[in-house]
């Protein structure tokens, strides 16, 4: 409660600050009038976006989280195999419940194991264009004069 109090203290020293400004008040005489310093209010006045930071939230260990390396071991495995005999996220559940005795919900495993290929792609993508963007200049161009300049 002290927070939003402070919070919303703050909030009407900003649109005091910016207030002021516009009314064409000097730094200093706002600086005195609000009680902050002249940087406090050169920062107030300055600024595009006063509102506050949303506050990021921290991602929970997963139940499966010890269980990733085994779970990445599988999906590794599967690029060796024919298409129709790799890993579901239905087998991989059903791997952990017998072999391994997880209590988990195939649902959060559903998640789990998508969340893994998720990832997979985008550095299979980013590695992807680092290569094409790096061998990119390297191409036999046999149509066009030898003469020619790349910028």
């Amino acid at each position: 409660m002290l927070d939003m109090i402070r919070q919303f203290a703050e909030q009407l020293n900003h649109d005091d600050i910016r207030k002021l400004k516009r009314e064409g008040e000097s730094v200093a005489s706002i600086a005195r009038t609000v009680g902050v310093s002249r940087d406090t209010v050169y920062k107030y006045v300055e600024a595009d976006d006063l509102s506050p930071e949303m506050p990021v939230q921290k991602r929970r260990a997963s139940k499966l989280d010890p269980y990733r390396p085994l779970i990445e071991q599988w999906l590794d495995e599967d690029a060796e195999n024919w298409r129709k005999q790799r890993h579901t996220a239905h087998k991989v559940w059903e791997r952990l419940t017998t072999e391994e005795g997880v209590k988990v919900s195939e649902a959060r495993v559903r998640a789990y194991v998508r969340m893994i290929r998720e990832e997979r792609k985008v550095i299979s993508r980013a590695l992807r264009f680092k290569l094409s963007a790096t061998s990119a200049a390297e191409g036999n161009i046999g149509f066009l004069p030898e003469t020619l300049m790349l910028m």
